[in-house]
């Protein structure tokens, strides 16, 4: 039977950060910490749908996209998006 959460309906999910190397920066303790303006039960249900990190290379070469076809910067992303060469 699927629960029904506030944020999520019945849909499935995860939570992965990605960042530059991939090292897991966040504990049980910071999902608390990090989200003060949810309840302790909804904090709970966060973390329990949380998968670790993985460097943003690390998800170009599962993903099959060219890590040197990321943006730098979110302005750059957003040049990308409008259509505005990159490089």
């Amino acid at each position: 039977m699927k629960r029904e959460t506030k944020y999520a309906g019945t849909k499935q999910y995860a939570l992965i950060l990605m960042n530059k190397d991939g090292t897991d920066p966040i504990k049980d303790a910071d999902f608390a910490l990090s989200l003060p303006h949810m309840s302790r039960k909804t904090v709970q249900e966060i973390s329990r749908h949380y998968l670790g990190s993985i460097s943003w290379r690390e998800a170009c070469e599962v993903l099959n996209v060219p890590y040197s076809n990321l943006p730098d910067t979110v302005c750059d992303a957003i040049k990308q998006r409008k259509g505005v060469t990159h490089r």
